[in-house]
């Protein structure tokens, strides 16, 4: 399917507001966004020393994606520490209500992880993932049964949501690397500002205290979303926080109009109704 039919059909197909969060079982797509992972460190549950993973080469890391969906897991995100506070620097799936509730402190996150680069899981069975839910909005936090959690070297935190096959024990968890698919000649270009509307939306969400942090939050999450959205037939690179150049490359023509009706749609699953407040301009390709 070519991107124009594939942008047609979901701006022909998806209901006119926020599009629902997907079911645990949803296979999520590969996207060449990040690169964080390689199975090479098995972790002891009995162990009482925090063992440093050994360093793996950039090449060898497994691509974040192929990760979420080998596992089926439904939401992530890495919590960064900044100034004692973290909040969730890089997420996948999660709505921006949710990413506005990251805001914690090193105490709480210190309490549930005794030590780093083991892997700790919460469940809902036995209600042990009770201190979680307050990082996910209502229409999410009933669809999560499992969280399980691990904190890398830089006292980052990966949080995983009903993780499922395989062993994640197995798991070496390293830093974020950034992918990004090369377009050197683009048949497009388009240049996407949601500044206007990421503002927007924290303030209604009363989130002024920490903004600056939930603003580059909210972007990198959009990012993610219209790397995985595009796929391999578009370059999604940030200008600034909130802000993207799109370099197409494509056979078929996307129409203005619908570029913008789909990035508007597409991305109201995290700025709700502010997503209306985007501003697109496409720009001569050379």
């Amino acid at each position: 399917m070519g991107l124009l039919q594939k942008l047609s059909d979901t701006v022909v197909e998806a209901p006119q507001k926020p599009q629902p969060v997907p079911d645990k079982k949803t296979i999520q797509k590969k996207s060449n966004t990040v690169g964080l992972l390689k199975k090479s460190l098995n972790v002891s549950q009995t162990s009482t020393v925090s063992v440093e993973p050994p360093a793996v080469e950039p090449k060898d890391r497994l691509d974040f994606f192929e990760f979420i969906k080998e596992h089926s897991i439904t939401f992530a995100q890495l919590f960064t520490k900044e100034n004692g506070i973290y909040y969730s620097n890089y997420s996948f799936e999660l709505d921006g209500r949710s990413i506005c509730s990251s805001i914690s402190t090193a105490d709480f996150w210190d309490g549930l992880i005794l030590q780093k680069y083991k892997l700790y899981t919460f469940s809902s069975k036995d209600n042990s993932i009770g201190p979680l839910y307050q990082f996910f909005s209502d229409k999410i936090k009933d669809k999560i049964d499992t969280v399980s959690i691990y904190k890398t070297k830089d006292d980052s935190i990966f949080v995983l949501c009903n993780a499922q096959g395989g062993d994640l024990e197995s798991i070496g968890f390293v830093d974020v690397l950034f992918k990004q698919t090369q377009i050197t000649k683009p048949t497009q270009i388009f240049e996407a500002d949601f500044t206007e509307a990421i503002d927007s939306f924290i303030i209604s969400n009363h989130k002024t205290e920490y903004k600056d942090q939930i603003f580059t939050a909210l972007s990198n999450a959009i990012k993610a979303r219209l790397c995985l959205a595009f796929e391999e037939e578009a370059c999604v690179k940030a200008v600034a926080d909130g802000r993207f150049t799109i370099l197409i490359d494509s056979k078929d023509f996307i129409p203005y109009e619908l570029i913008s009706n789909h990035l508007r749609l597409d991305c109201s699953y995290i700025l709700d109704e502010h997503s209306q407040l985007l501003t697109v301009e496409e720009k001569k390709a050379d």
